[in-house]
């Protein structure tokens, strides 16, 4: 088990009540927006629940961040679906899917492994768009009893990057062939989709008013553990570990205080560091705990937060630059900042006519730098996680 990578299997520590809400609203025939902050685990449950289909479902992961057009989208959605588990497992799907592409006149920038693309010399080959996904697969069901779920990982950076290499008219055409898929009746009965990735969607679409063309996704978020839950995962991470000692719960409860938002990463984030520090587990006490999260900021450790810093160089230019302003800003507050400051900061000659502090605030709350609470009516902002904050201010800037 790796800090920050996705985990399989034995490694994987089960989150059921986000995960049977999932699967709710798969069963209730609804494509996801899978929405939650990076470093929650999104990719890990999706291969959880790939590895553990409900009856009658079999899920296809597809990892799409490199795609860089509509058509390199839909040739990497068909070689996942080529090389999964399940086109190996079921021999009536792999032989249908297969003859299906073999009846394609498309063009295709790779070749299939075990697929012969017989192409008709005598017609202009077409490029591959979500009418060939669309005919392809249900082409490949025929007299399968089976539902496809598409986790398809990473797919808003499919549309920044068409936007920022094409513009908004290919971003929104992209957007548009994915709707067409989704409220297409007779698609949507034998397959449908769960899209995630580490930058929201929702906020994307919104910045390049898009959102009418995502509104048929049915938004659902993964949830922090319960202190409890957490408890567990530290006994079920250390384990993983090699280390048999299940902590004191004054030393757990102190660990979930430090970190302050009980997702997986922090927590194992914390562990290892304690492991790293040779701690004996057997007479563990507060301020070794203290000790070790304290070893987490010093400057050998940036590594295992700068990605954090790395992430904004997604945003344009000036928003890249209020953004580092603003988490500057909210990492010297002793509690939280207003909305009030955070707004008056937007309004700054530098930023008040090219960014937009919507667009800015609602990224970094999906991305998981910021958490939006309310306070005697008041909204305000805090960094997601005291050990984040305490990183910014030594090294955010």
């Amino acid at each position: 088990m790796t800090t920050g990578n996705i985990v399989y299997k034995e490694n994987y520590f089960p989150r059921p009540k986000d995960e049977n809400k999932i699967w709710r609203k798969i069963e209730g025939g609804n494509h996801l927006l899978l929405l939650a902050p990076r470093r929650v685990g999104k990719s890990s449950m999706i291969q959880f629940l790939k590895d553990h289909p409900r009856d009658g479902y079999t899920v296809i992961y597809s990892y799409v961040q490199a795609c860089d057009s509509e058509q390199k989208f839909y040739e990497k959605l068909l070689l996942d679906i080529n090389q999964s588990e399940f086109i190996n497992q079921d021999r009536l799907f792999n032989r249908q899917f297969r003859d299906s592409l073999g009846k394609l006149a498309v063009n295709f920038s790779f070749e299939f492994v075990g697929v012969k693309i017989a192409t008709d010399i005598k017609k202009q080959p077409v490029p591959l768009t979500q009418k060939t996904i669309r005919q392809v697969l249900l082409e490949a069901l025929k007299g399968r009893d089976i539902k496809i779920i598409l986790a398809v990982d990473e797919f808003p950076d499919v549309l920044l990057t068409i936007y920022e290499q094409a513009g908004v008219g290919a971003a929104k055409a992209f957007l548009a062939s994915i709707r067409e898929l989704c409220q297409d009746i007779e698609f949507s009965r034998h397959i449908q989709f769960i899209f995630t990735g580490s930058i929201g969607l929702d906020t994307l679409a919104k910045k390049l008013s898009l959102s009418n063309l995502i509104n048929m996704l049915t938004e659902v978020g993964i949830s922090p553990l319960t202190d409890e839950e957490a408890y567990n995962f530290i006994d079920f991470y250390l384990k993983n570990q090699r280390i048999s000692v299940q902590l004191p719960t004054s030393i757990k409860q102190l660990m979930i205080d430090q970190i302050g938002w009980n997702m997986p990463y922090y927590l194992s984030l914390v562990c290892d560091q304690m492991i790293d520090d040779d701690i004996d587990f057997n007479r563990i006490d507060n301020q070794q705990v203290l000790d070790s999260i304290n070893r987490l900021f010093a400057q050998e450790n940036t590594t295992k937060f700068s990605h954090w810093r790395e992430r904004l160089n997604r945003l344009e230019p000036l928003e890249k630059q209020f953004a580092l302003k603003l988490l500057q800003l909210v990492s010297q507050q002793e509690q939280t900042l207003s909305h009030a400051e955070a707004f008056n900061l937007s309004q700054h000659a530098d930023f008040r006519d090219s960014v937009s502090f919507n667009y800015v605030i609602n990224a970094l709350q999906t991305e998981g730098y910021l958490f939006q609470e309310f306070i005697e009516n008041s909204s305000r902002y805090r960094f997601t996680s005291p050990l984040l904050k305490r990183w910014w201010q030594r090294y955010g800037n």
